[in-house]
């Protein structure tokens, strides 16, 4: 399954490349089912659906998704991390999760943006930081194998390993795997309104909403300070 990315023409006959799913139509021949904010293609097993934490495993389970479906590819540029949270919350445990991350954050600053959605500004400010994608996924037995570098995050279950003849235990750290696509600025520096969408993923996950959006932006300066000649964001 997958959805955030690649749907731009409502008369498109073909699904377009860049879709991470694609490799695995065109040259495997999986089954995949695609959803979408505005368009529902069935011939291309596109299907209207706005996703949020709450919605998400009940969408799976409308379109007959198994729970242990092989691959879901999450990229919508905003509520990727609550995304998953949901998805997984929900008993849903894929073998395989990619997740895009957003590069400027350190391994160490979990920063996502807040559950509302909001279309990316192809600014700075976008989706969540690795270390935030990890807190979730690690949380359900999931560990890192793979970074595209300033792109997508892969995850793979402890049991997929397993059955694969990995022991889960000796997986590197996800710090180690994500060694040098962290901490990295990428994209035009964001507005002030932009960095106010920003929440600390542990103490809003907590409930805690404003310490979770000073946290952010305290974690916005740190970035700021770092790259002073390129910051993240313009906060005055």
């Amino acid at each position: 399954a997958e959805f955030g990315f690649g749907y731009n023409s409502p008369d498109i006959q073909e699904l377009p490349f860049g879709l991470n799913t694609q490799g695995l139509v065109r040259k495997f021949g999986f089954n995949v089912t695609f959803f979408d904010a505005e368009l529902d293609i069935p011939h291309l097993h596109v299907h209207k659906k706005v996703l949020d934490q709450q919605n998400i495993a009940s969408a799976f389970e409308e379109q007959g998704l198994p729970k242990d479906i092989d691959y879901v590819s999450i990229d919508v540029d905003s509520i990727d991390m609550w995304l998953l949270r949901g998805l997984l919350s929900g008993g849903y445990r894929p073998r395989v999760i990619s997740v895009e991350y957003n590069s400027n954050f350190a391994a160490d600053q979990a920063i996502t943006c807040e559950e509302k959605w909001h279309a990316w500004t192809r600014r700075a400010v976008y989706g969540a930081s690795a270390a935030a994608l990890n807190l979730v996924a690690s949380s359900f037995g999931y560990h890192l194998v793979a970074v595209v570098h300033q792109l997508d995050m892969f995850f793979v279950h402890a049991s997929a390993l397993d059955g694969a003849g990995v022991e889960a235990s000796s997986m590197p750290p996800w710090t180690d795997v994500a060694r040098g696509h962290v901490g990295i600025r990428f994209h035009p520096a964001c507005t002030k309104d932009d960095a106010q969408r920003l929440v600390s993923a542990p103490s809003a996950m907590a409930g805690f909403l404003r310490d979770s959006h000073t946290a952010a932006l305290q974690a916005v300066r740190r970035v700021n300070e770092k790259y002073k000649g390129n910051p993240m964001c313009d906060l005055h």
